[in-house]
C-alpha cells in the first residue's frame, strides 16, 4: 500500500496523478487507486488481472473541495505474478 501525503486539489482544474504500472502474470490480482478525505475513503481508479508484459501509464483527474491523500493498493494472488508501481 502507498500513501501520499495530503494533496491540495482545491484549484478550478485540478490536479491530475498520473502513475505507471506493470501487471504481469496470470494470477496478478488488482490495483485499486483511492482517495481519502474527511475520513471517507473513495475508489478512483481500478484494474485487473494481467496486462501484458510492459510498464503502461495511467492518468486520474484529483478535484475536491478540500485536500486529499491518495491511496494505492495492490492485492497480489499467487507469488508467480508481478506488479509494480512507478510514481512521477
Amino acid at each position: 500500500m502507498l500513501h501520499s501525503p495530503e494533496i491540495n486539489t482545491t484549484g478550478s482544474l485540478g490536479i491530475c496523478l498520473n502513475f505507471w504500472y506493470n501487471m504481469n502474470g496470470d494470477s496478478i490480482g488488482s490495483l485499486k487507486v483511492y482517495i481519502e478525505e474527511a475520513g471517507s475513503r473513495r475508489l478512483i481508479w481500478s484494474l485487473s488481472g494481467h496486462q501484458g508484459t510492459e510498464w503502461r501509464n495511467a492518468s486520474v483527474l484529483l478535484h475536491s473541495k478540500q485536500e486529499v491523500r491518495v491511496r494505492m493498493d495492490q492485492i497480489i494472488i499467487t507469488m508467480h505474478s508481478l506488479l509494480l508501481i512507478e510514481q512521477h
